[in-house]
């Protein structure tokens, strides 16, 4: 096994409420497809900067929505061809579990605890992040970018394969130019 620091860290993001402002409700659906969470943009970039960083960042989008929405937002994300390898909108938050074992997610970043609940059920290596929120054992927390960015730059290097035995096909909606999912890269 290569070293920790040539190995990439895959890490999942969900969309609304990690990378796009939420409505006014918490728990609102999202309604807006831009990246405009503050310091969202300047963190991503930064960490993909390999003169900044210690090391190499793969980040997928994983994100519940419908599917007119997953074509919005996938149409919108099209304008950062740079910042995400793979997105993926899934039919049910449940199955970002799935998704994230499929794809050997390092670390999860979602503003919703519950769902981190449920990924770490299915995937007890990953590390779980609670955007936004107060602490929320087992989850780290963070308030902001600024504190994402140095979690994900101190994370400690846990190896975790991709489980290409996991069927996504009938969680996942079909959008862009991917097999169930959008690649931008």
């Amino acid at each position: 096994m290569s070293s920790d620091l040539a190995d990439p860290i895959v890490i999942g993001l969900d969309f609304g409420g990690v990378l796009s402002i939420l409505g006014s409700a918490r728990g609102a659906e999202h309604i807006d497809t831009t990246i405009n969470m503050p310091n969202a943009i300047s963190n991503l970039t930064k960490l993909l900067d390999s003169t900044v960083t210690k090391r190499k960042y793969v980040f997928k989008i994983i994100s519940y929505c419908g599917y007119p929405r997953a074509c919005q937002t996938y149409d919108a994300l099209k304008v950062y061809p740079h910042l995400f390898n793979e997105i993926y909108f899934v039919k049910d938050r449940k199955y970002k579990a799935e998704l994230c074992k499929y794809l050997g997610c390092h670390i999860m970043v979602d503003d919703r605890a519950e769902i981190l609940d449920n990924v770490l059920q299915l995937n007890p290596q990953i590390t779980t992040v609670l955007f936004g929120g107060k602490k929320s054992r087992p989850h780290v927390a963070v308030l902001d970018w600024t504190k994402l960015f140095d979690l994900i730059e101190n994370y400690k290097f846990v190896p975790i394969e991709p489980d290409t035995t996991v069927n996504i096909r009938g969680l996942i909606h079909t959008v862009g130019n991917g097999v169930g999912h959008g690649v931008v890269r």
